[in-house]
């Protein structure tokens, strides 16, 4: 709104006045603040819809083109001293890759390189999946082309058209109100150069000529004013467009799980992402229908995945989001793992962190080149740790347990007196630091020294 104003502003200063002149100008205003609004095109928690299971995005292109510029992984690519490798390591991906995907695909990636402007998104969606089978969870791509959306446009109709004449099936449906490209693909859609560098097998082969065709799936595509949308589902992509188009819909920055998140972490982050975890193990734990009385039981039911995952303490996981950070002083990456206190089982029970010391302690040289101290309670998480294999399965703890025996009736050899659980696990602290000083400080060594401490 702000640059609207601005433009109507400008606008003003060199209209001439002449009778009429207030219409025209009420006319020309409001088609301005109608452009520059319809130009905005909301976040990504405002697209995606509440269904969404993981999403990964980029909130301004253009901002990490930048950022990327500075950076020091930059700076040493363009430096010449790294020219003669810089040259022929291109030479090579580019020839062995990037052209022959160029002809396969037929186009050109710099006619799409300058593309990315504003957000670039990728979306996991539910898509009414439950856990397997049809239907499938769909996948999302958004990406904001700003003032490049004439050229968008331009570069859809091209591939159209490439499509149409390579014989793809290929129809027209309208989304909300917007013209979308829908071709069917399937695996043998795959373009010979990725099937060369990925595929494990020989898709010709002709001991497979009389296999079931491979499964097949549909892309969408289509533009809303800078906006290139493309998903797996047309199902997917209407819930995008109800949000564009202003239908009511709930979108994921409603969750209150995800709100929790971008307040904490995504805020000003040139690159974040957010995983549904809870959503993600309710499907995959959901059990099966029940069994007739006559059928054979499955002797590894015991350790379903259910059971695993509980003693773990992955089944009070609720979300896991991830942030990364730009400054003078170099990049920070952020992870949170979001599970309730009273849910804490297992390893997050161990690993939840303790309100102590973990600054150098005073012994610890001042020339030391990296340094790391972890508070964790050594007892706590061998008990922990007995109790998940317990849950698990009590036979894995019977198992480790003689292992233990074993041990401890070997040491009892030497000394009648020694007690595994008591000397080893019963004296474990809740301190341990490792440093590590720099390369070459012993005579005719290159080797960095290390100490470990616990």
């Amino acid at each position: 709104f702000r640059l609207a104003a601005t433009k109507k502003t400008r606008f003003m200063k060199k209209l001439p006045l002449y009778s009429g002149t207030p219409a025209l100008l009420a006319a020309t205003l409001l088609g301005v603040a109608a452009s520059g609004a319809a130009a905005m095109i909301p976040s990504p928690e405002r697209l995606l819809p509440d269904d969404t299971l993981a999403m990964v995005t980029v909130p301004d292109f253009s901002k990490v083109r930048e950022i990327w510029k500075i950076s020091p992984q930059t700076r040493l690519w363009k430096d010449p001293a790294m020219k003669p490798f810089k040259d022929a390591l291109l030479a090579k991906w580019n020839g062995e890759f990037i052209e022959p995907l160029e002809r396969d695909l037929g186009v050109r990636f710099d006619d799409y390189s300058s593309l990315p402007q504003g957000q670039l998104t990728l979306a996991v969606t539910q898509n009414g999946w439950q856990g397997s089978g049809d239907p499938s969870p769909a996948m999302v791509l958004l990406l904001d082309t700003k003032d490049k959306s004439s050229q968008l446009k331009r570069n859809l109709a091209d591939l159209r058209k490439k499509w149409v004449d390579a014989g793809k099936s290929i129809r027209t449906e309208k989304i909300r109100g917007v013209e979308f490209s829908v071709v069917a693909l399937s695996s043998n859609d795959v373009p010979k150069t990725l099937q060369k560098w990925f595929s494990q097998s020989d898709n010709n082969d002709p001991a497979d000529a009389g296999a079931k065709p491979p499964p097949r799936s549909e892309l969408a595509v289509g533009q809303f004013e800078s906006l290139l949308i493309a998903g797996s589902s047309t199902r997917a992509v209407e819930k995008v467009m109800a949000h564009l188009t202003g239908g009511a819909m709930p979108a994921l920055g409603d969750l209150a799980a995800y709100e929790a998140n971008r307040l904490a972490l995504f805020r000003d982050a040139p690159v974040y992402g957010w995983v549904n975890v809870k959503t993600f193990i309710d499907l995959l734990t959901r059990k099966p229908a029940e069994k007739d009385a006559g059928d054979t039981p499955d002797p590894f039911d015991v350790m379903g995945p259910e059971r695993i995952l509980r003693a773990i303490g992955l089944s009070g996981l609720r979300t896991m989001a991830f942030s990364v950070q730009s400054s003078n002083e170099g990049s920070g990456f952020q992870m949170f793992v979001g599970v309730p206190e009273a849910d804490r089982r297992g390893i997050f029970k161990v690993f939840s962190g303790q309100g102590k010391e973990s600054s150098p302690p005073p012994f610890v040289p001042a020339d030391v080149e990296k340094f790391q101290r972890c508070r964790l309670d050594g007892q706590k998480i061998w008990a922990t740790l007995q109790a998940m294999m317990n849950d698990i399965n009590p036979q894995l703890l019977s198992g480790l347990n003689f292992l233990l025996d074993t041990a401890n009736a070997a040491a009892k050899q030497k000394d009648p007196n020694f007690d595994i659980n008591r000397d080893l696990f019963g004296n474990l602290g809740d301190d341990m630091i490792t440093y590590q000083k720099a390369a070459g400080g012993a005579a005719g060594s290159n080797s960095a020294s290390s100490l470990f401490l616990i």
